[in-house]
């Protein structure tokens, strides 16, 4: 699958090309859903402390990122806290894995004004 950086009949935006993401291969047998999600909380939670029910809803998320195609609309994850080294660099270098078609945005350069 190809996601254009621009509309169709539109000049392409910026530099670039288009972003190729491939479809994730099917597990050769039966998967257990609940118990992957379980698992997925247990490694979450294992590298990362985090307030009640975020290491189960960044779980959710990241079973979410497979199957996008079902989907009308779909949530963003947002990694924050007001507490500087509280851990958002080590949560967010748990995602890449586990995760499928992961796009990453960064605030970091926002005013805040």
């Amino acid at each position: 699958m190809a996601l254009p950086r621009s509309g169709p009949g539109e000049p392409p935006a910026g530099a670039g090309s288009d972003l190729l993401v491939g479809s994730p291969e099917p597990w050769p047998a039966p998967v257990d859903g609940a118990g992957l999600l379980v698992e997925l909380e247990a490694a979450i939670t294992a590298h990362a402390v985090m307030p009640e029910g975020a290491a189960l809803a960044m779980a959710l998320w990241i079973l979410h990122t497979y199957c996008l195609d079902a989907a009308a609309i779909t949530p963003r994850l947002a990694i924050v806290s007001p507490t500087k080294r509280c851990g958002k660099t080590t949560v967010l270098k748990l995602l890449p894995s586990p995760t499928w078609a992961l796009f990453m945005a960064d605030a970091t350069g926002c005013s805040g004004r």
